[in-house]
């Protein structure tokens, strides 16, 4: 079994407040996290932004691999190495403080919301004096000494950024880092939260900065008035660790004022919490008829443990790790928050939950049967309105909350690539989609031109110093060709009204169709360029060319951009060889 070693460094430190009571900081010490073995699991996901809007080209990451949010802030991770116990998933973007989720996967489809916190200016101080920032309900003094990155000791302004999450916000589980999940001397366990910070220390040229080996700062939180009853005198500081994804105790808090008041040596997260007994159990979200809801935003509410969230996944599916022995009420809430549906779970002391029967008002239910291209029920997973659901012997079951059309993909067995439907407008809330193929044989390794033009279209042939004399042909009647079957498609233009006979380009990229991002097209690499223009270019060779697939929808009614950039060299009429630049961009909608 995989564990992970956190080490806490510190150093012992006693300190006096105005009421003359002393902390010290507690002694290095490591902690061992179970994680489990590695396997394949699925994990989706959206990122927003605080105003809860999308947040477009964001950097998702799972250990080494990333991708970007696409136009719907939307991201997939299918069959990726995962371990069996834990999953960390962080978001990077600019102006912002990291944003991540921690999770126990299942088996299926695991979904995870991310409300990103932007990073605001708490103040400024000097790296030799220090000195007093404050924002909202946060104060910290801070004592000289800071260092970059490398070590080098750092002179000059620092500028403090960060935010204050409140416990009691009702998003409190989308905004927070990780979990709860956390470790101390005694193991693993699960936090009953008082308020968290995530504080930055930065150069007045954004350079990256930590507090000088044997410095340190005074934090102070200020506790929310409904929970000031239920506040410990003293309460252990948790940081978190923003490699392996989830909080682990270093030092404590007293509670001064309202404000739990305590001394840290570095910054990331700070969190004032208490240990809660844990459990780590499953259960199942069902309506009436026993058919699973998947990709329902779940809320664990006690106040003995505080709040948890999360979603069920394509099995319809709930858990994790979660409080123990307490009364826990189960809230079914909508995008908003809003509470639509509240279930009293009884203590946990096992893993086993069950089934948990939800009764939901002003729902909608799509029933329908998928087969494949053999004629044989379909198994595997459909996309439905963001959503996913596991289908089993072709039977597709699903119920949510009232919705006026109907999105739907197919993917493919190994998720690679997917069949959109075409929208379906509701009419009743009772949808019978009748028979459904997964595969669509008028489309495979067919050029389809039903297409939408968006933006007009260039390409253009130009010698390299001729940068301001590129020519521009309008392009009309492009086309896409898919072949679902090997993972190819490519897109090609028809007639170009500027230039003699048949003009038109083709893209061929032959790897997963619905791989976005920028990919290199060179003489030895399987994707080809190529371009027939009115006879006059015989050869191309040199290909040095950059497609951006970034802007690419598959999704009915979306806008695809693509940009084609780089040089190569293409033989004329007369067997003769010339560098040429070329650039070419063209938009559409299905």
């Amino acid at each position: 079994m995989k564990k992970i070693s956190i080490i806490l460094f510190s150093i012992i430190l006693l300190f006096t407040f105005c009421n003359d009571r002393e902390l010290a900081a507690p002694v290095s010490q490591t902690y061992d996290i179970e994680l489990g073995q590695l396997v394949k699991r699925d994990v989706v996901g959206q990122v927003l932004d605080e105003n809860g809007q999308p947040m477009v080209g964001a950097d998702v990451s799972i250990d080494k691999e990333t991708k970007k949010t696409d136009n719907n802030g939307r991201f997939e991770f299918f069959n990726t190495d995962v371990y069996q116990n834990h999953v960390f998933v962080k978001v990077h973007s600019h102006g912002y403080l990291m944003g991540s989720r921690s999770i126990v996967p299942t088996d299926g489809v695991n979904n995870v919301s991310i409300k990103m916190l932007p990073a605001k200016k708490f103040g400024t101080v000097n790296s030799s004096t220090g000195g007093e920032v404050r924002y909202e309900q946060v104060q910290i003094d801070f004592k000289s000494g800071f260092v970059l990155e490398n070590g080098q000791v750092y002179t000059g302004k620092v500028i403090v950024n960060g935010n204050y999450i409140n416990p009691l916000a009702k998003d409190i589980g989308d905004i927070m880092p990780g979990s709860l999940r956390a470790a101390d001397e005694n193991g693993e366990t699960y936090l009953k939260t008082f308020g968290m910070v995530g504080v930055e220390l930065n150069t007045e040229n954004g350079e990256k900065l930590q507090l000088a080996e044997g410095s340190s700062a005074i934090l102070s939180l200020r506790v929310p008035e409904g929970m000031r009853a239920d506040a410990p005198a003293t309460i252990p500081l948790w940081h978190f660790d923003e490699e392996q994804g989830i909080w682990s105790q270093e030092g404590s808090a007293d509670l001064i004022d309202g404000k739990y008041v305590g001394e840290v040596s570095h910054f990331s997260f700070w969190n004032c919490d208490i240990r809660v007994p844990s459990v780590t159990a499953w259960g199942r979200l069902v309506n009436k008829n026993g058919t699973a809801l998947c990709g329902v935003k779940i809320r664990m509410v006690s106040k003995n443990a505080g709040i948890r969230m999360g979603f069920s996944d394509s099995k319809g599916v709930f858990g994790g790790l979660m409080p123990s022995g307490i009364e826990l009420k189960l809230e079914v809430m909508n995008n908003n928050y809003e509470i639509i549906y509240k279930h009293v779970l009884p203590p946990l002391t096992g893993t086993d939950i069950g089934d948990i029967t939800v009764d939901m008002n002003s729902t909608a239910s799509v029933t329908g049967k998928i087969i494949n291209c053999d004629g044989t029920p379909f198994n595997g997973l459909i996309q439905l309105n963001g959503n996913y659901i596991d289908v089993k012997n072709g039977a597709l079951k699903y119920e949510a909350a009232l919705f006026s059309s109907l999105n739907i993909a197919i993917l493919s067995n190994d998720k690679s690539h997917r069949r959109y439907l075409a929208p379906i407008e509701v009419q009743t809330d009772d949808i019978d989609l009748g028979e459904i193929s997964a595969c669509d044989k008028s489309t495979q390794a067919k050029w389809i031109e039903s297409f939408l033009e968006v933006n007009q279209s260039y390409y253009a042939f130009a010698k390299i110093t001729d940068s301001t004399q590129i020519q521009r042909i309008s392009i009309q009647n492009y086309a896409v060709y898919e072949d679902l079957e090997n993972g190819v498609f490519m897109f090609k233009s028809g007639k170009s009204n500027g230039g003699v006979g048949e003009d038109y380009f083709t893209i061929s990229i032959p790897f997963d169709h619905t791989t976005k991002g920028i990919h290199s097209v060179l003489d030895n690499s399987k994707n080809k360029v190529k371009f027939y223009a009115g006879g006059d270019v015989q050869e191309i060779t040199d290909l040095n060319l950059s497609v951006n697939l970034n802007g690419l929808n598959f999704e009915y009614g979306l806008l695809s951009d693509i940009e084609v950039s780089g040089t190569f060299s293409v033989k004329n009429s007369q067997g003769v060889y010339e560098t040429k630049a070329m650039y070419m961009a063209f938009s559409f909608r299905l």
